[in-house]
């Protein structure tokens, strides 16, 4: 109820904010109400609080508390998860959240951004009657065996390879062996003829034609 008033204090930009049943609430007198006034927080402070509250669902731990509004809050995980807490606002409301055992005993994987936050989100989502956050839109996985080009135009072979065609330009060959070894040596620019071979280097009466 402490740490729930406190949210409350930031929610309401004014402190201090005290829990209390329905059954309390009291018409204060004069003097009371003269030396309990409450004092409002800098404009920088709060701020920066809702900024740290904010930053915490859209990125943090909290993320399990995402709202359709802007909504603020933190996750709380005390020592060998006996505790697991998510406190926050949304709107004029302001919700905490208190996930243990009655006798303190841990809660292995219990953390505030998890059960905690997922109560949170529920309550907050009916008490405040907006919709739940759509669902991430799953991207089509590529097809291995092909590269688009992005112009609508058919796919080229994912053998392809721009890389091999400019070094072989340069008239260098490379070369991968099956073990993963890589061997550099010299190769045909574009348009050069290749080297001649054994027949070419003979008399032109000594080549073998393929014919007896």
């Amino acid at each position: 109820l402490e740490l729930t008033a406190a949210y409350a204090a930031v929610a309401n930009e004014s402190y201090p904010v005290a829990a209390r049943g329905l059954n309390d609430v009291k018409e204060k007198g004069w003097y009371q109400s003269l030396t309990e006034r409450k004092t409002g927080f800098a404009s920088a402070v709060h701020d920066g609080m809702l900024d740290l509250l904010s930053s915490s669902i859209k990125t943090g731990t909290g993320r399990q508390a995402l709202l359709t509004v802007d909504a603020y809050g933190k996750t709380g995980t005390t020592q060998d998860s006996r505790d697991a807490l998510f406190m926050g606002f949304a709107r004029d409301l302001v919700v905490g959240v208190w996930v243990g055992n009655d006798d303190n005993t841990p809660n292995p994987g219990l953390s505030g951004g998890g059960v905690p936050a997922r109560i949170w989100r529920a309550f907050m989502q009916s008490a405040l009657d907006i919709p739940p956050v759509p669902a991430p839109v799953v991207m089509e996985e590529a097809d291995p065996d092909a590269i688009s080009n992005g112009m609508g135009e058919e796919a080229m072979p994912a053998e392809t390879d721009p890389v091999g065609d400019i070094i072989q330009g340069l008239g260098i060959d490379l070369k991968t062996g099956e073990d993963g070894s890589i061997s550099i040596g010299p190769g045909r620019r574009r348009g050069e003829r290749p080297p001649p071979g054994p027949d070419d280097r003979r008399p032109p009466d000594e080549r073998y034609d393929g014919e007896e």
